[in-house]
């Protein structure tokens, strides 16, 4: 036993001398590094994209679970969502709101501090950060009674956050009127208009956008390689 700890100890001694660990420095990982950077906007945008993805993975798997007719016996997610069982000690409601502020700190840092510093940025990469603040507030006024818009912040009500997602709408439609983000905000106003019983407001916008993109589906990139990947399809075909 005493030779054993002996020759462990050797072992050690030589892993560790063979594998000193010097700091290491990554040009882009402080904020200030990372502000300085070339194609500032684009990689923010890019990583935003990531974002929005990762957030509708979480937003699809939980919310699927409570609203669809299948019992939910055959994959690793929630059980009691299925029931539906919501508590707000529940993990997956904190999953859910955490999802929800990253994509709004997403935005807001990229909209705040990002764009400003990149002389290059369009107003293209406005729309789409601004698109994915809206839909954090959407997400927050459709899922919560109340939660903050601001890091610390005070909750707001629900019809506070729709009414705040609705004017985000709004400035994304007047930045980049042609663009899928257009498109896809008008089909978030009739969303918001859903929740808010504004029944004439949300037909003139279903009719609106019936008529104009009848085929148009706002879609997320995921990237099975590099992620994120499509959590949902893992549930459905390898948790099964």
């Amino acid at each position: 036993m005493k030779n054993s700890i002996i020759a462990l100890s050797i072992f050690v001694a030589l892993f560790l001398q063979g594998c000193w660990l010097d700091a290491v420095e990554n040009p882009n990982v402080t904020t200030d590094k990372f502000l300085d950077s070339p194609q500032l906007a684009t990689n923010w945008v890019n990583g935003s994209r990531s974002q929005m993805a990762s957030t509708i993975n979480v937003i699809i798997e939980l919310t699927e679970l409570t609203s669809d007719n299948y019992y939910n016996n055959r994959t690793i997610s929630s059980k009691v969502f299925d029931i539906p069982q919501i508590d707000y000690t529940d993990l997956d409601v904190g999953r859910i709101q955490s999802a929800i502020h990253s994509l709004r700190r997403t935005a807001d840092f990229g909209l705040n501090t990002v764009l400003p510093k990149d002389p290059d940025s369009t107003p293209e990469q406005e729309a789409e950060l601004k698109f994915y603040l809206a839909v954090s507030q959407l997400f927050s006024g459709e899922y919560f009674e109340a939660l903050p818009n601001e890091a610390l912040g005070a909750p707001l009500s629900s019809e506070t956050l729709l009414g705040l997602a609705n004017t985000t709408f709004d400035e994304v439609i007047s930045l980049a009127p042609n663009s899928d983000f257009a498109k896809a905000a008008l089909i978030g106003k009739a969303r918001i208009a859903f929740h808010l019983n504004s029944t004439a407001d949300l037909r003139t916008l279903a009719t609106f956008v019936v008529n104009s993109t009848p085929q148009f589906t706002y879609q997320v990139q995921f990237d099975g390689i590099n992620g994120p990947s499509n959590s949902f399809q893992n549930l459905l075909f390898d948790s099964s």
